[in-house]
């Protein structure tokens, strides 16, 4: 079932209202996509569509995010699983706020990736990578693949599947939406008719790579342990970021990506360039104004823009 928010929320407040903002908005849009669901029943899989919402403020996102996704993972709630589409990196930082607070997570689907947002350890995580890249997958393999115990495997894989960020398939466990056999979101009807099957134009394994957008899905934040200010004439200048292998992988960032770096001032494009000598969640930056040393940052990918000259 595939839900458009901005559709909701024209029908529900104005019809040329394109922004979810106030308490009382997000409160009115939830109840509208509960009765949605409820009337044709629950879906194996329901897609919340942000993509034509255009401001998104906290009080909204706790109400629409945030409340949906504490009926479905409580004790009680409704079968299925929620997944979210559209967002874009103006609704990170409500979104992110909302889930760390409650101690959620969900899972996001960009231009045929799934992306995982939200309040998960790095074991959680790991194991939720494992089952997107190589699902649907079993224990056993998950095992292997990660080079832990089966038994440690199988009660990550649970708590994802509890947490509706993982399902449970005869064949392994897989990331709710993606088709039987392969990534990509599940085609045609079920969900709404709005994504094709056809890989490659999705950036499935058919297109050689991603395609991500703006973001590579939650961020966790590292520390600044180090800062590098060039000068004129120095032979390597410009804003360049160094950041652990495992600590980019979790972001889906490689070497000479450009990322964007954003502090509590503000956000700068860097280069990333790996450093298997840093610990883990550290980095060390270089000429990327608005950050100094012992502060924390995130690290956002971003695509499709030329790389900044030194």
């Amino acid at each position: 079932m595939h839900i458009d928010v901005g559709t909701v929320l024209r029908g529900t407040v104005c019809d040329l209202y394109s922004n979810l903002v106030t308490r009382p908005t997000g409160a009115a849009v939830r109840t509208a996509i509960e009765q949605q669901v409820g009337e044709i029943g629950v879906p194996v899989v329901t897609i919340i569509d942000f993509s034509q919402v255009n401001l998104l403020d906290f009080s909204c996102a706790d109400e629409i995010v945030a409340k949906l996704l504490l009926r479905y993972t409580g004790d009680n709630g409704p079968p299925g699983f929620l997944t979210f589409r559209g967002i874009h990196e103006g609704h990170i930082d409500p979104i992110e706020t909302v889930l760390e607070r409650h101690a959620l997570a969900l899972v996001s689907w960009h231009e045929g990736e799934a992306e995982l947002f939200g309040d998960v350890n790095d074991d959680e995580r790991d194991h939720w990578v494992t089952v997107r890249e190589h699902g649907p997958v079993h224990v056993e393999a998950v095992a292997s693949l990660l080079g832990v115990t089966e038994d440690f495997a199988a009660e990550q894989l649970a708590r994802l599947a509890r947490r509706r960020l993982i399902m449970r398939r005869d064949e392994g466990y897989a990331v709710p939406g993606t088709v039987q056999g392969g990534p990509g979101p599940v085609p045609g009807e079920r969900l709404g008719g709005t994504m094709s099957d056809d890989k490659d134009k999705l950036g499935g394994p058919a297109a050689g790579t991603r395609k991500l957008g703006l973001f590579s899905g939650f961020a966790p934040p590292v520390q600044v342990v180090g800062f590098i200010a060039t000068r004129k004439g120095d032979p390597d200048r410009g804003p360049l970021i160094r950041m652990r292998p495992d600590d980019a992988l979790v972001r889906l960032v490689t070497a000479g990506d450009l990322v964007r770096v954003v502090s509590d001032r503000r956000s700068e494009l860097a280069v990333l360039e790996l450093d298997e000598s840093l610990p883990r969640g550290a980095v060390v930056l270089r000429d990327v104004v608005g950050a100094s040393p012992s502060e924390l940052v995130r690290v956002l990918r971003v695509d499709n823009i030329s790389r900044p000259r030194p």
